[in-house]
This record gives structure tokens, C-alpha cells and sequence, in this order.
């Protein structure tokens, strides 16, 4: 019987220390979410967001970013709301998201002040980035229905099968290989005069030899520039533009991104 009463004891003092370090390795992603949110946003208020929750759940962790909110200049603030994702971490550097949750259906404000409705199937949604250099490195996006309608005007959008691809391929020192594509299989706008249709349409973009650190560097200074007033906004697109040139080197120009 004392031997079954410390073999108790032992797994629940080994089950203790390991939900307890599971809510440590929690706290730490938590932090590191905020992190990439941060550099991603680079103090830019084009995207605001709420409280970021992390809670493990099985083998990864359950995040919720809540009342994520889209803030384009001279228009009202596109409310999208909470917005969910599987964690997993892979060694020490990549973060590996799946399962994302966004709201089915919205009422948004459009820019004469009358409701949007939005309505959003979302397929699926996955992919990765790199807590180093703070970029994503892959994703698998599938919006299977997009819809926005305005009834006053009786303006309607409408997309099915939404797609973005982005594929990467490390060459070391923080060089990466990237390709993304972006498509839709039917996009519709019609309003009281009449309608116009696009289908299959796809947007490839390639970037060869490119330095993913540098790139966020730069990101930031353009956020910045596009903050700040006019005269130091130039200043700062001017230099993020001298800047991108050594570090992009397009094909276009010298033959290594395309």
C-alpha cells in the first residue's frame, strides 16, 4: 500500500511540474506573438488589436487575438473582431500556425457611414514564420465565399475560392528564397447600373536572395515614413528605397529577383 501511495504521489507531483511548464512555455508564446504582431504592425495604426490569450491544448496552444481591427486613413475602422489559431512550436525558431477561426459574418461601417454586411467561409488557413527574423516563411489560405453587400445601394461584392500560397527556401545566413501567389476563381461587383465579372485571376510575385531580417528593418522605417509628416516622410521613403536595392537586387534590373 506505501508503495502505491508514492507512486500517486510521483505522478501527480510530475503532473503538477508539467502542467506547470506548460503554462511557462504558454507565457513564453504569448510574448512571442505579441512580438510578431508588434514588428509586423511597426507602430503603424492601419491594425490595432486587443488582448493576446495563450493556453495550451493537447500537443500545441490555442491563441486568440481579440477585437482586431482595420484602420485605413479618412475611413471608419473595419471591426473584424476575434480572431483564433493553433501554436505549435518547432525548435527554437519556428512557429507553425493551423486551425484559424474569424468571424462568419460581419456589419461593418462603410465610408458614408451606411452597415456593410460581410459574410466569410473560410476553408482553411496554415502556415508558418520565423520567430528570428520575423516574417512568415509559409501559408495555405482558402477562402472558399466572400461576400460584402451595402443595401441601401444595392452594391455588392462577391469572391469564391480565395487562395494565397507562400512558399520559402532557407539558404542560410538569413537568406531565404520566397514565392507567393495570390488568385481567386470568380470576383463579381455590381450595383444598380450593372456588374462586372473577372475569373481565374492569379497574382505571382518571386523574391530571389533576399534578407528577411533586413526586410523588417525596412518595413518598420516604411511605417514610419508613412506616419510622419510630409517632410520626413520623404526622407525616410527615400531612404527605404536606396535600401531595398541591395538587399532585393530585382531581375528585373541585375537578374536575381523576378
Amino acid at each position: 500500500m506505501r508503495k502505491l501511495w508514492c507512486v500517486g504521489l510521483a505522478l501527480v507531483i510530475g503532473l503538477a511540474a508539467g502542467a506547470g511548464a506548460r503554462a511557462q512555455d504558454a507565457q513564453s508564446l504569448q510574448q512571442e506573438v505579441k512580438d510578431f504582431l508588434a514588428s509586423s504592425t511597426a507602430g503603424s495604426k492601419i491594425v490595432s488589436y486587443g488582448d493576446v490569450t495563450v493556453t495550451p491544448e493537447g500537443d500545441a496552444f490555442a491563441v486568440t487575438i481579440d477585437d482586431v481591427r482595420l484602420n485605413p486613413p479618412d475611413e471608419p475602422p473595419l471591426n473584424i473582431g476575434k480572431i483564433g489559431f493553433k501554436l505549435a512550436a518547432e525548435g527554437d525558431d519556428i512557429r507553425k500556425f493551423s486551425d484559424v477561426t474569424v468571424p462568419q459574418s460581419l456589419t461593418l461601417t462603410g465610408s458614408e457611414g451606411k452597415p456593410v454586411k460581410v459574410s466569410i467561409a473560410l476553408d482553411h488557413a496554415n502556415g508558418s514564420w520565423s520567430r528570428k527574423v520575423q516574417q512568415f516563411l509559409t501559408g495555405d489560405i482558402l477562402i472558399r465565399s466572400l461576400e460584402a453587400s451595402e443595401a441601401t445601394t444595392n452594391s455588392k461584392f462577391a469572391a469564391s475560392d480565395i487562395s494565397y500560397q507562400l512558399q520559402s527556401q532557407d539558404h542560410g545566413q538569413g537568406i531565404y528564397d520566397q514565392s507567393g501567389t495570390i488568385g481567386t476563381k470568380l470576383m463579381t461587383v455590381s450595383d444598380k447600373d450593372g456588374q462586372l465579372s473577372i475569373a481565374d485571376f492569379k497574382v505571382t510575385s518571386e523574391i530571389d536572395g533576399a534578407k528577411l531580417g533586413e526586410f523588417a528593418a525596412l518595413r518598420k522605417q516604411w511605417q514610419a515614413a508613412m506616419t510622419a509628416e510630409k517632410t520626413a516622410e520623404k526622407s525616410a521613403f527615400s531612404r527605404c528605397l536606396c535600401a531595398l536595392l541591395p538587399v532585393w537586387r530585382l531581375r528585373s534590373l541585375i537578374g536575381v529577383a523576378r
